[in-house]
């Protein structure tokens, strides 16, 4: 514990990626929003490309992606960049463009995304 203050120094990318060596995530002990990933699921179905981006570190990223197993793709911190706001919106308009994505977020940093995206799809943190 009294690492963390020192790991943080590096910065947040740095520090998820600390916390991603020391700690082995179970994905399948996490709260879901059940209604959220079958609607996903039912996009997905539909042709949709599902993205999970996301300001986790790479490795909690991708496990929780394995295992709920609708997403095509994984886009997440990784030790030097933190995929958050600002950053996040930067790299998915390189990749879709201006209005070019959809959004599914519940957080007030989700607010810098939702402005580049074509539509902001707001989901409780319940």
């Amino acid at each position: 514990m009294f690492v963390l203050p020192f790991w943080l120094l590096a910065g947040k990318a740095a520090f998820k990626a600390k916390v991603a060596d020391h700690v082995a995530l179970a994905p399948q002990t996490l709260p879901y929003n059940q209604a959220l990933i079958a609607w996903l699921k039912t996009q997905r179905q539909a042709g949709r490309k599902l993205v999970l981006c996301t300001a986790s570190d790479q490795r909690i990223a991708s496990s929780v992606s394995d295992y709920v197993n609708c997403f095509d793709e994984v886009i997440a911190s990784d030790g030097t960049l933190n995929n958050a706001g600002k950053t996040k919106r930067a790299i998915l308009e390189a990749k879709y463009g201006f209005r070019g994505y959809d959004y599914v977020g519940n957080a007030k940093t989700d607010v810098k995304v939702w402005a580049g995206a074509r539509r902001a799809i707001v989901v409780s943190r319940d």
